[in-house]
């Protein structure tokens, strides 16, 4: 009868108190702090080999973790994908109706787009991924340039020249010299 008890207590108390999720390979690719509060947002990428689910993190902004939830396409993003994590989901969604990927809802202040402090933790409070991203008042997003590089290499942002792109990568625009005749 103990080792009925035990393993009573070990299923339903010991266990669920010991896991923790932990999910490696997701990395922050665009952040769209130039928009209004309400639709900012922030755009991520599965760089493994397993699905990943995102509302198992916290998004870590001014010193402050908040929660993630789903709103659109469910909660885990497949590997070589692009999800959407928005301030106000709904209001994204309303003003990107062409944008079709996954989108997770949460909630913070404001973006700075003199830049701050981003991160994604695990639920234990481990670090997924943590950085500054760099200044940028361009009126247009701030991207990755290279998603396995350091998020906290300020060389590895640049400012999109027109706009964002929202749900795919990084796309390098070369300025065309003229030349003088």
């Amino acid at each position: 009868m103990n080792i009925f008890r035990i393993l009573i207590f070990i299923i339903f108390v010991g266990i669920p108190l010991g896991v923790h999720a932990q999910i490696d390979g997701i990395v922050i690719s665009e952040i769209g702090a130039f928009e209004p509060a309400d639709t900012e947002w922030i755009e991520i990428y599965n760089s493994g080999s397993e699905d990943a689910a995102i509302t198992e993190l916290r998004l870590f902004e001014n010193s402050t973790n908040h929660g993630i939830t789903t709103y659109r396409g469910g909660a885990v993003v497949a590997p070589n994908t692009y999800a959407i994590i928005a301030n106000k989901a709904a209001d994204f969604v309303a003003k990107y109706p062409d944008y079709t990927g996954t989108v997770f809802d949460s909630s913070w202040g404001s973006l700075k787009e003199e830049g701050e402090e981003l991160g994604l933790k695990n639920d234990d409070d481990s670090v997924v991924e943590q950085f500054i991203y760099p200044a940028h008042s361009g009126g247009t997003s701030l991207e990755r340039v290279d998603l396995g590089g350091d998020g906290s290499d300020a060389h590895n942002w640049a400012g999109h020249p027109s706009g964002h792109t929202i749900g795919t990568g990084y796309i390098a625009v070369i300025a065309e010299e003229t030349a003088e005749p």
